[in-house]
């Protein structure tokens, strides 16, 4: 690496007759040496309850599916009233070939889209979101060196805020992720099929690779203004993976009482 090192971000906000434009950009001298993008442009102009997003953008719609990852690409929010839409689509990874003199890790092309569907108050509401990401054999150059494989996925996941009473209120999220590690591979997954679903069959081609797991959030609190006792459970099985998401712990269990 280069013994100097330089990174330029800023988040500069625009606004125009009431519409804002928050723009975000980072530029980084490692451009030149790395193939994932450094030099990132993207922009969310929002008027009322529409929000647009172009260019590099990085959104949340849950933890366990969309959860923050950056795609450069297109997509829009819309929360008309008690109603939440959200639309995203475009290119979470591009391709990087491999290469024996530099230290770059291999990657294919991988783009994807996410859907979130919702309804409620800010107290009250819970969403439906779905993500579908694959990635691309041909974007990169067979190579035996290569150790990563082409992959997809796609998760759904409920998410939802509920203040039950005065004082006890829940919020939870519970996701399930079918992903496929090869997908060149052209056979039915036997031990699979018998636990495929309508997701597996519509959004994703299953084989002998594909896995499917679930994972869950759940927190329920009652609070006065004395004190407060909450309840904290949270499970991620072995298998969950979402394309997503830059990471997540999997494999676990917690318990918690605060």
């Amino acid at each position: 690496r280069e013994p100097f090192s330089w990174t330029l971000t800023g988040a500069p906000v625009v606004s125009v007759y009431g519409i804002s434009f928050p723009f975000s950009f980072t530029v980084s001298e490692q451009e030149r040496d790395f193939n994932q993008p450094f030099n990132q442009y993207g922009v969310s102009p929002s008027y009322k309850w529409v929000k647009l997003h172009l260019g590099y953008s990085n959104l949340q719609f849950s933890p366990f599916s969309l959860g923050g990852h950056s795609i450069m690409g297109a997509g829009a929010e819309l929360n008309p009233g008690n109603f939440r839409f959200g639309f995203i689509y475009g290119r979470l990874m591009r391709p990087v070939p491999y290469s024996d003199t530099a230290s770059v890790v291999p990657a294919y092309k991988r783009t994807g889209y996410s859907v979130k569907i919702g309804y409620g108050t800010e107290f009250n509401n819970v969403d439906l979101i779905i993500l579908r990401a694959k990635d691309f054999a041909g974007s990169i150059p067979d190579n035996d060196a290569l150790e990563i494989t082409p992959a997809e996925n796609v998760v759904w996941s409920v998410v939802t805020n509920q203040k039950i009473t005065k004082w006890l209120t829940f919020n939870g999220e519970f996701a399930q992720s079918v992903y496929t590690n090869d997908s060149r591979i052209d056979t039915t997954g036997k031990l699979f099929g018998k636990k495929s679903n309508f997701l597996a069959d519509a959004l994703i081609k299953t084989n002998p690779t594909t896995t499917r797991s679930n994972a869950i959030d759940a927190n329920l609190a009652f609070a006065n203004e004395t004190y407060k006792l909450a309840l904290h459970f949270k499970q991620v099985g072995a298998d969950f993976i979402s394309m997503g998401a830059y990471y997540f712990q999997n494999d676990i269990r917690n318990i918690t009482i605060e």
